[in-house]
């Protein structure tokens, strides 16, 4: 039997006879288990208002409150009701048995007992009470994850019928009125101005394809947890040279935005367990973020480094930031402080 599994457990023997709880005090500590005594149904109810035991030894024959009406007191209670009551019983009629279990008893020992029986009974009985524990807590997890993608998914809706409008709306009117000035038949556009209005629809363009692609991506992603295939595919994928694809990425979006001077690169080679694909959509939002919303002039630094078998990368800009509970609340177009900082 592996004793590790059980030391450092707290076990509560009751029992009116001395010389037994002198016995099982010795053996249960000899093992490395802490035993807590009472000698009444009463001393171990009032026992149980300060300590907690992993599990309980009742002894049914007791003056006063016996172990029957004991188990049914400490199971109606909810600081007491999940922890597991073995008895010790000399009872031996089937009767005596099944009223223990009625009033809560997941088992019973009779006696005389055998140290290696009561040994193997707690054991047992302690390792269905961890897994039960572990369930719980696994349980609580799941729902808490279930909540919190509730709210992510009603948060999404929101943000789709707030956000999403008005991020097509804008390149959409771009094109538009642009596109107004060349099916004029009374207006004889100059050259410069073709050129200059053919640039505004072509950008207005670029930005709805965007809005499309990340859309898409964006679906993509949330059914990835149900396609485990295409998972396992991207998880295979690998982007070497991951400095060049970088760097490559980040002076081109520094050149869309005219803030070539202020880029700075500090990147190692390595190669990184993604497709290329992703890791460019990956390092273009970060990048368009940050040139974006930090000032003309400020630097914007791009850093990787390899630790261990992680590759870290690092995006610093002196943009206005983010608090706390905004990064713990991003989700799917979801913008903040809009009307402030638009």
């Amino acid at each position: 039997m592996n004793i590790e599994e059980i030391q450092g457990a707290v076990i509560l023997i009751v029992d009116d006879n001395p010389e037994n709880l002198g016995v099982l005090f010795d053996y249960l500590s000899e093992l490395g288990i802490t035993p807590l005594v009472a000698q009444s149904g009463q001393d171990a109810i009032e026992l149980l208002e300060e300590k907690m035991p992993d599990i309980i030894l009742l002894d049914i024959l007791m003056p006063g409150l016996d172990g029957f009406e004991t188990c049914k007191r400490l199971k109606a209670n909810n600081k007491t009701e999940d922890i597991p009551i073995i008895f010790m019983t000399a009872l031996s009629e089937i009767t005596d048995k099944v009223r223990g279990f009625e009033a809560g008893a997941v088992d019973y020992i009779t006696k005389p007992f055998q140290l290696e029986e009561i040994l193997a009974r707690i054991r047992a009985h302690l390792i269905i009470q961890r897994l039960k524990n572990d369930l719980q807590v696994k349980n609580e997890a799941l729902q808490e994850s279930l909540e919190r993608e509730r709210k992510l998914m009603e948060d999404l809706r929101l943000n789709l019928s707030i956000s999403l409008p008005h991020e097509l709306r804008t390149p959409l009117n771009a094109i538009i009125g642009f596109a107004g000035f060349f099916i004029n038949p009374k207006r004889v556009l100059k050259p410069e101005k073709v050129v200059e209005y053919g640039n505004e629809i072509y950008q207005g363009g670029l930005r709805l394809n965007r809005l499309v692609e990340n859309s898409l991506l964006y679906a993509n992603l949330k059914l990835l947890k149900y396609a485990s295939g295409d998972r396992k595919t991207w998880q295979r994928e690998t982007s070497a040279d991951s400095d060049r694809i970088i760097a490559s990425i980040a002076r081109q979006k520094a050149e869309e935005l005219e803030r070539q001077e202020d880029l700075e690169l500090e990147l190692v080679d390595a190669d990184i367990r993604i497709s290329p694909k992703n890791l460019e959509k990956i390092v273009t939002e970060l990048l368009d973020n940050a040139l974006k919303f930090s000032p003309a002039g400020t630097p914007v630094r791009i850093r990787s480094t390899v630790n261990a078998n992680l590759c870290v990368l690092t995006v610093l800009d002196q943009g206005r930031g983010m608090t706390k509970e905004q990064i713990a609340n991003i989700g799917g177009y979801m913008q903040f402080e809009r009307k402030q900082h638009e």
